[in-house]
Parts: C-alpha cells; structure tokens; sequence
C-alpha cells in the first residue's frame, strides 16, 4: 500500500501569470513578497532585482543592500549559475539544491525552483527557495522514510541516487561521487523510474518529495 501523499510545499505556489504580466515594482509589493518562501527574482546577468522579507532574513542583509548584489555574492558560483540559467532557458523551468552564503559567512543549504519568465518584455529568473535539513538523513536513520522506500520497494543505494538526482545531478556526476560506472547509474536510475512510475527525471522528484523519500 502506498504511504499517503504529503503535500507539494505551498511555497511553490506561486501565479506565474500575475508576475509576468506585472511591472517589477508591483511583483514585490504583491505577488513576491506574499509567497511563504524566501524569493529572489534576478535578471539575465544574475544581478538581484528583487528580494522578498523572507529572503532577507535567510541572508542576512536588508533589502536595499541585497538589491545591489548579485546572485554569485551570495554564494551561487558562476558556473552553477550558468548551468541553472540554461536550464531554466530550454525548459522554463528547473530545480536543485545549493548553498548560499549568510552576510556572516554561514552556509545556508537550500532547495530551490528556478522559473524564467518574461517581464515587460525581458527574461528574468525567479528563484523560490527553502531551507533542507542540514544533514542528509538515509532511510534507516529515518521511520517515514523507511517506510515509503519499503512501499515503492526502493533499495539503499537506490534512495541515495534518489537524493542526488533531487540535487540536480546528472548520470556522470552521480558516478563520480558515488565512484561507480556511468552503466550502473544509468541502471539505477532506469529501476528508480521504474519504481516511482515516474515519466523522466522531474516526474520521479515531484513524486519523491511528496512522499518525504528526499530532502
């Protein structure tokens, strides 16, 4: 019997319609500043246009300090930047983990759902992030998720791979920090899909978090 579902995080939810059809101001002032996460919305060049209360306080700075940031001075580096804007270029959408800087040199680990959509007519990035655990619980050390693994009959190694994908990572980096084949990623990720019934690699997250099987 399959666990009950938990519900998708409400941060998510956020009416890409009413932002993009929004000056920037206005986005900040409603639609932004009322999502129950920490938002940042950042242009083409990854400099912070726009940053809700919540996002302050994650990082440390006041607004009108964290306005004249860019993304990499807390903490994105350049290359993951360019990675997520490609990303979020080609699909409209995508999503990982990362780990920001507090103002103090803290590191702050996240989840984050990066979207592109057009503002008066220009490319932006809203990025929607929370906070993950600290550290990575596996499913022995966790009852819930032990159960929703043995409910989708998923192995130790397969949740682990589970949680990289999650991470964003793909097949080759996988293998490279769990020091295994390339073949036996793909092998375990082609059972992981299997098992979730999932459609490809977004479709087997969304299911995972629903049902708590990663951070």
């Amino acid at each position: 019997m399959i666990p009950q579902v938990r519900r998708l995080p409400s941060l998510w939810l956020i009416d890409m319609t009413q932002i993009a059809t929004k000056p920037p101001a206005d986005v900040i002032a409603t639609t932004v500043e009322a999502a129950p996460a920490a938002v940042l919305v950042a242009d083409t060049e990854a400099r912070v246009l726009a940053a809700n209360r919540l996002a302050c306080e994650m990082l440390g700075w006041r607004r009108v300090e964290l306005l004249s940031l860019g993304l990499s001075d807390v903490g994105l580096a350049p290359r993951a930047l360019a990675r997520v804007f490609a990303e979020a270029d080609e699909r409209g959408l995508t999503f990982g983990a990362a780990l920001l800087r507090h103002r103090d040199g803290r590191a702050i680990p996240i989840r984050y759902q990066v979207t592109r959509i057009e503002v008066a007519g220009n490319p932006v990035y809203l990025w929607v992030t929370y906070l993950r655990r600290s550290a990575r619980w596996s499913a022995r050390r966790d009852p819930g998720r032990r159960r929703s693994a043995r409910a989708f009959r998923l192995t130790e190694r397969e949740l682990q791979i589970l949680q990289l994908i999650a991470d964003g990572l793909g097949n080759r980096d996988i293998a490279l920090q769990l020091t295994v084949s390339l073949e036996t990623v793909k092998t375990h990720v082609r059972r992981v899909l299997g098992k979730l019934r999932a459609r490809g690699r977004a479709h087997a997250v969304a299911i995972a978090w629903r049902h708590d099987l990663v951070d």
